[in-house]
């Protein structure tokens, strides 16, 4: 087994691990891509709130009244958030704040995200209708740079965290994995160096009572009823060959003294007779033999 197993559990705690962490980093992303644009979306929501009580009809259109009189939407004034009045058909009347870039004006209610294939904005709409003007629209749109800047910054730090956290959990599963199985590879060892004629090898676990800790223990117990089996065996056969070794020396020894010189007929006959007491007796001792075989073969597979 060596170290291929320790490293095939590490690679597949690592797959599980890389798995679960790039789920979490995806759910984190989203979640800090939500709140902030969740931020965006209420900022924008007071700025309108705060615009349409600055919104006047000048000459038949409606205008914004002059900034300084209006120190809340002066406030809201900065290089990545605009505002638009806009007349129903779409036509733009009046902007403040932006003066670089102008996102692509939409005159409908509501949130969206709009893009020039440059920039990226978040745009609301809001609907105006003031007496002595035809209505218009009220668009405030604020750049998603800070947005994307902040994302950016997150996606790099959790690229830069994965392969350190991964080193360091394939480090840590190698060595746990390692430890918890040398148990399981000692025992490999030791079930190689069993042979028949030693049965005295052990594992001899010392670790905590765990599931590997069983394992060897019922491991050593199995060798100990082998070696008290294979004792048992050998005495058996030790006895069976005693047993069958009396009868045939004397069956040998009586057809040797009848065979070294000519007898009378009487004597081949008493001696055929003895010998057939002898070959009776091997008989009642084979089926004995037999039976006490299959009575201990099932003893041990019981134990």
């Amino acid at each position: 087994m060596g170290w291929i197993m320790p490293w095939r559990l590490t690679l597949w705690y690592l797959f599980s691990i890389t798995a679960m962490l790039l789920l979490i980093a995806g759910l984190l992303y989203w979640q800090v891509q939500r709140s902030l644009l969740a931020q965006m979306d209420a900022g924008l929501q007071l700025a309108a709130t705060q615009a349409l009580v600055s919104v006047e009809v000048v000459n038949g259109r409606l205008a914004f009244q002059n900034p300084g009189s209006s120190p809340q939407l002066t406030r809201r004034l900065s290089d990545d958030i605009g505002f638009f009045l806009l007349s129903p058909e779409g036509v733009l009347w009046q902007q403040l704040g932006q003066d670089h870039e102008t996102p692509p004006l939409l005159p409908a209610a509501g949130l969206r995200t709009v893009s020039d294939g440059d920039d990226t904005w978040r745009l609301l709409g809001e609907a105006v209708s003031l007496p002595g003007a035809p209505g218009g629209w009220l668009l405030i749109a604020q750049s998603l740079e800070p947005v994307t800047a902040t994302l950016a910054v997150l996606a790099l730090q959790l690229l830069w965290a994965l392969p350190f956290t991964l080193l360091l959990a394939g480090g840590g599963g190698y060595f746990l994995a390692g430890r918890a199985l040398h148990p399981i590879d000692d025992m490999a060892h030791t079930a190689q160096a069993i042979t028949a004629s030693d049965l005295s090898r052990r594992i001899g676990y010392t670790g905590p009572a765990d599931e590997v800790g069983r394992l060897a223990a019922t491991f050593d117990a199995m060798l100990d009823r082998l070696q008290v089996a294979f004792a048992r065996e050998r005495r058996f056969t030790g006895d069976a060959a005693h047993e069958l070794r009396t009868p045939l020396t004397a069956l040998k020894g009586r057809i040797d003294v009848t065979l070294s010189q000519a007898r009378p007929p009487e004597v081949y006959v008493a001696t055929l007779q003895e010998m057939e007491g002898q070959v009776d007796r091997l008989i009642r001792l084979s089926h004995d033999l037999l039976f006490m075989a299959s009575g201990r073969l099932a003893t041990w597979l019981s134990t």
